[in-house]
Order: structure tokens, then C-alpha cells, then sequence
């Protein structure tokens, strides 16, 4: 059997079905990492192979941080990794009885009956464990959470059980997914195709880019619909963004024939952080100042009425409120269309690799948004991972952000890195907000 997630059920084909609620996308190469780094510190085992595998992250509530995700692979749930100060995995039976077969310790143990939810205590003085260990009982094993170690005396809670045996699939990739679900693909490239065609009347077709792969597989699907010479891509520079993403944009269009219009930014950073403070995502200025207000002008000028944007449901609750066509009151007259507004990001994904388009390097480094270097909307796993990857970009902004609210360099770091800035409730005056209206 191949290990290859399905669209839709196939005909004479047998397949494990598992309920989707949130978004879900094949692992990066960083997030595949995290998974063995993880399953060895639970087990004191290291699994290489588990970097090299298939995995679907689905994204699911977070049980006590802000950043969850359920790992599913093999044609099994493999427990759910949870971001809250540190990463933190709660593995499944299904885990436990898969890393048991590649020779992880199991510890047989006598009790009968049902084991899941109990606390077991043993002898281990021959045990090396850490925060976990694999517990058996007759056909099934589990993965138990020590919840106490004295001496040769060992307690643990056991978390969940599943029968003994499970073992890989055949090895797979994206590419593969992206073959055995090609007439879906094809499916649903028509849908937004025509989408576009039905509501496009003028030309040429505007696309708003960020460098992301939303934004990017909306920027495939118009050049689909209308050809290249009848599309313009749109990408507003505002001196914040990761230089991978200005790159990608600039690939990805000459790839496809398109030409950029770049919008640039007139605003001072300095002055608007002095004014407004650091955006939050109560108070996202950043948006409207640094983005928004320079595509109305650009908009204006060039008479755009009608825009194709890579918005998606999955991504937040609004976006999922919002309709397939919508408006922004501050972007008066402007129609925009969201080509997947209903694609989960790994139908975006297979897409652009059904296609042979590039995706952004930033995806693989563990970025689940590509945004600002420094964004409210970021989880704080980001902001830790922005640092590193685009470290020039992010101490130039926060010199400018320590200059503007007269900070210490040390203090607004502490600052970004600790991530309650981008919860603070939102605190315009009146006067600021009249201002802005009569703008």
C-alpha cells in the first residue's frame, strides 16, 4: 500500500478515512524534523526515518498553547504536537506500535483489562526512559507518560493503546499525491477557472501577490484562465517583507510570462510606530497603512475595478465568514475574487506541484504564513524562526521600532519574543480614528 493521502475515496482502492475540520498540508522538511526530534526526547529512541516521510499536519485546537497540529501518515493518527513556550508531543497508540516495530523498548506489563486513561506502577530499575515509554499488554502497546521515577519504582499514565504490528507503507512524496490525484486536480482547477472567467471582464486581470503559495496558485489559475498577456501581478513592497518572498514573486512570474507591477511604500515606519505604537492583531495599521493604502492609490490611478486575491477559508475565522466574491471598505469599488477560497492548503500545495510551479523556500523552513519578517499574525515559533532566517531584516526593524518608542534595543526584543504585543486590545483615540475616516 502507498502512502498517499486522497481527495476523494477511490473506486477499488481500500483507504483509511479520516474526518478533516481544520486545515491540513504535507509536512515541510523542517516540520518533518520536529517530528523525530520530538518522538526521541518522549522516547529516548531516534528514528531517522521519520524526516524522510510523508506527514499530514491538520491543523486542530491547541489543548493548552496557541499553535497545534494532529500528525497523520501511514494511514494512521499519530498524536497531535502542541506549541505553547516549547514544543510539546502527545503521541497516539498508532505511534507507539509504529516505533515499536523499528525496536524502540516496550515494557510488558501484567495488568488486564482496559489501560488507557489508568496509572501503572512497576519495577524499572533496568528502564531508560525519559518522558515516555512504550507499555504492552497481550496484542496492543501505548505510549504512557511517566508521571513518577524513584529509585527502581516507576509510575506512568498510559495515554492511549493500539494493536501491535503497525509498520511503513511505501515510501511516497508530494509528487505522488499530486499523481493519484490528478482528475481532482483537474476537477477543481475547472471550477476556479471558470469561476474567473464568469466574473472577469476587463482586462488587464490584476492578481495581488505576497509570495505566498495562496497568492502564487491564484496567480497560476488566472494565467490558466486568460493566458499571460492578459494578467499583471501586483506586489506591494513594504520594506518589511522577507527577501525570499520579493525573489519568489519575480521567479514564479517569469515562469509564467507575467508581468510585476511593484507598489511602493512613501510611509515613514518610524513615524507610524511612534504614532500608533506596535500593531497588534486587534490593531493591524501595518495592513491598512503599509499595504491597503498604497493599492487604493495604485488601483485608482490604473482604474482597477475587480482584483484576484489568494484568500482561504481555513485560514481564519473571517476569511471563512467571507464570501468567494467580497469588497473591503478600504478598498472602495474594488471587487475581489478568491479562486480557492474553499482549498485546504494541501489541494494548494499538490496544485502547484501538479503544475511544476515553484512554492517559497520559507514553507520548508517551518513558516506556516509567509508575511512581514515581524507580523502580529505570526505564531511565536515564527517570530523565533524569522530571527533566524532573515536575522539582518528583523534587527534592522527592531532598531527602528526601539528608535520610534524609545526603548533599548534589549527591551523591544524581549518584547517581540515574549508575543503579547500582538494581543493588545486596540487603542486608536477618537481623534486618530475621526482622522482616519476623513482620509
Amino acid at each position: 500500500e502507498l502512502n498517499v493521502p486522497m481527495f476523494v475515496k477511490p473506486v477499488n482502492r481500500r483507504c483509511k478515512e479520516h474526518f478533516i475540520c481544520g486545515d491540513v498540508w504535507c509536512a515541510s522538511t523542517a516540520e518533518r524534523r520536529l517530528l523525530a526530534t520530538l518522538v526521541s526526547s518522549c522516547f529516548s529512541y531516534h528514528l531517522r526515518v521519520l524526516e524522510s516521510r510523508l506527514w499530514l499536519f491538520h491543523r486542530v485546537p491547541a489543548p493548552k498553547g496557541e499553535y497545534a497540529v494532529e500528525v497523520l501518515g501511514e494511514g494512521l493518527r499519530l498524536g497531535v504536537i502542541e506549541y505553547d513556550n516549547g514544543w510539546h508531543l502527545y503521541p497516539s497508540g498508532a505511534l507507539a506500535s509504529l516505533i515499536a516495530g523499528f525496536g524502540c523498548p516496550i515494557i510488558k506489563v501484567k495488568q488486564r483489562g482496559r489501560l488507557k486513561g489508568k496509572k501503572i506502577c512497576f519495577d524499572a530499575s533496568n528502564t531508560h526512559y525519559t518522558l515516555y515509554v512504550i507499555v504492552a499488554s497481550n496484542s496492543y502497546v501505548g505510549p504512557a507518560r511517566v508521571i513518577e521515577g524513584i529509585s527502581s519504582s516507576l509510575c506512568v499514565k498510559v495515554r492511549d493503546m493500539a494493536p501491535m504490528g503497525f509498520r511503513l507503507l511505501r515510501q511516497s512524496s508530494i509528487r505522488d499525491v499530486a499523481e493519484f490525484n490528478s482528475a481532482y486536480l483537474k476537477q477543481v482547477e475547472m471550477e476556479a477557472i471558470s469561476f474567473l472567467r464568469r466574473w472577469v471582464k476587463r482586462f488587464p486581470v490584476y492578481v495581488a501577490v505576497s509570495g505566498g503559495i495562496d497568492s502564487g496558485a491564484s496567480l497560476v489559475l488566472a494565467v490558466e484562465a486568460f493566458g499571460p498577456y492578459r494578467v499583471r501581478a501586483v506586489y506591494v513592497d513594504t520594506g518589511m517583507e522577507f527577501k525570499a518572498s520579493k525573489d519568489y514573486v519575480i521567479k514564479l512570474s517569469d515562469m509564467l510570462g507575467v508581468d510585476i507591477d511593484f507598489v511602493e511604500v512613501d510611509q515613514d515606519l518610524d513615524s507610524l510606530i511612534r504614532r500608533y505604537g506596535l500593531p497588534s492583531r486587534n490593531d493591524r495599521w501595518c495592513t491598512r497603512k503599509l499595504k491597503l493604502e498604497p493599492l487604493r492609490e495604485f488601483y485608482t490611478k490604473r482604474g482597477v475595478k475587480l482584483v484576484v486575491e489568494g484568500v482561504r477559508a481555513y485560514e481564519s475565522i473571517a476569511r471563512a465568514r467571507s464570501s468567494r466574491v467580497a469588497y473591503n471598505p478600504l478598498l472602495p469599488g474594488i471587487k475581489r475574487l478568491f479562486p480557492i477560497h474553499r482549498w485546504t492548503r494541501l489541494e494548494v500545495q499538490t496544485y502547484m506541484v501538479w503544475k511544476n510551479m515553484p512554492i517559497n523556500e520559507l514553507y520548508d523552513k517551518g513558516f506556516t504564513r509567509i508575511g512581514c519578517v515581524i507580523c502580529p499574525a505570526m505564531h511565536l515559533f515564527e517570530l523565533y524562526n524569522s530571527y533566524l532566517v532573515e536575522r539582518y531584516k528583523f534587527i534592522e526593524l527592531v532598531k527602528t521600532f526601539a528608535d520610534a518608542l524609545g526603548s533599548s534595543y534589549d527591551e523591544v526584543v524581549k518584547t517581540i519574543l515574549d508575543g503579547k504585543w500582538r494581543f493588545r486590545a486596540k487603542r486608536l483615540s477618537k481623534d486618530l480614528e475621526r482622522e482616519e475616516r476623513d482620509s
